[in-house]
């Protein structure tokens, strides 16, 4: 079994809006993993908040509505950003994102 790591690139953006309801706001994904995502920003939302998050998969039409919360802010050789850990995934946004990691896993292919 392949173990998947947060660093997974993947094809695909994200909204993430805040919960208290403010302005959505679009990210590039650049890691996902089963238990949350990094994200590439110069300006990353506190730690601790909770965020609804839209994930956008590419060339298709699939739009899947998660639950997360922002865990920390990240510098990388990549960029600065943050990650977001997904909060109360039920059993099909569990299925969805363990396609989506074989999908973009390369070694797969």
């Amino acid at each position: 079994m392949v173990e998947h790591e947060i660093s997974r690139r993947v094809p695909y953006g994200v909204w993430i809006e805040e919960a208290q309801g403010s302005v959505p706001s679009f990210y590039l994904a650049h890691g996902l993993g089963p238990d949350g995502l990094r994200l590439r920003a110069r300006h990353a939302p506190r730690p601790g908040h909770p965020v609804q998050l839209r994930l956008l998969v590419e060339n298709e039409r699939r739009v899947v509505a998660l639950q997360g919360e922002v865990a920390e802010e990240l510098a990388s050789e990549e960029g600065p950003g943050f990650r977001v850990r997904f909060v109360d995934l039920d059993d099909d946004e569990q299925l969805f994102l363990e396609e989506l990691m074989l999908e973009s896993d390369p070694d797969e292919e």
